[in-house]
């Protein structure tokens, strides 16, 4: 909330809330992204039909992770012109992502915590998939070094990731 005199609200108040749209902004990309994790993690445990303690644990990982998105999130709305901003920002969606990654991993190796018919070929594909967005992310930290700029603009590939993948392994899951 912007913090104005009782008496200068009116006059003030459309400026200082449109000062705000850098906030305004990373708040949308912070449920967008937030959003984003709930439906793959959603979309996996479709397929996990059985849970231990360790993929409990996992789970709890990768919820701190998000848990945590929103500070990186508002630190990119802020600082978005800085190379440490988006490196930051980047960094903990790859930690993130492969966590989830993670997750999928322990779950189908050998198949043992989904159904012992699941086609591996699918499992490839939905770990490809996960992987992707982090290896943008990643390559977005390198690109950072021309300019934060760049790299931000990199993570529109993520968008066009899912599509590729879909084609090249014929899955729509």
């Amino acid at each position: 909330m912007p913090d104005i005199p009782q008496g200068l609200a009116a006059a003030e108040l459309q400026g200082r809330v449109r000062d705000l749209a850098p906030s305004i902004l990373s708040y949308v990309i912070s449920f967008l992204v937030i959003g984003t994790f709930w439906v793959a993690h959603h979309r996996n445990f479709r397929y996990i039909k059985r849970y231990d303690g360790r993929l409990l644990w996992l789970n709890l990982l990768f919820l701190l992770g998000i848990a945590f998105l929103p500070f990186p999130t508002a630190l990119l709305g802020r600082y978005g012109n800085t190379q440490f901003a988006v490196v930051f920002y980047a960094t903990v969606l790859v930690v993130t992502g492969l966590l989830l990654v993670g997750l999928w991993l322990y779950a189908t190796a050998g198949h043992r915590l989904v159904d012992p018919d699941l086609d591996p070929r699918f499992i490839r594909y939905n770990t490809v998939r996960g992987v992707s967005a982090s290896a943008i992310f990643l390559l977005s930290i390198g690109l950072s070094f021309i300019g934060p700029q760049v790299a931000e603009y990199s993570w529109l590939l993520v968008a066009l990731a899912r599509p590729v993948l879909r084609r090249l392994y014929g899955f729509d899951a």
